[in-house]
């Protein structure tokens, strides 16, 4: 692809790529998502804000509307 490729697009340094985090966790990962972290059961429970959890899951509360890497985080935890 070298010849047909501008050069500053072949010796550009390697970029994260966006995963569309927002979009899974409103359509695809909603409902698992709020069974894990809303669950009174679950070992970590006690230590999360489960209001501000409410509000990401619902989309509020976030002036920069990260909300999808906000729960990917605590999904992984």
């Amino acid at each position: 692809m070298a010849d047909l490729l501008p050069q500053a697009i072949l010796t550009r340094p390697k970029s994260g790529m966006m995963v569309p985090v927002n979009f899974w966790f409103r359509q695809t990962w909603q409902r698992r998502t709020r069974d894990l972290l809303l669950s009174r059961k679950a070992a970590i429970a006690p230590y999360l804000n489960q209001d501000l959890i409410k509000d990401w899951l619902n989309y509020r509360g976030d002036t920069w509307k990260r909300y999808g890497i906000k729960l990917w985080l605590l999904v992984s935890l």
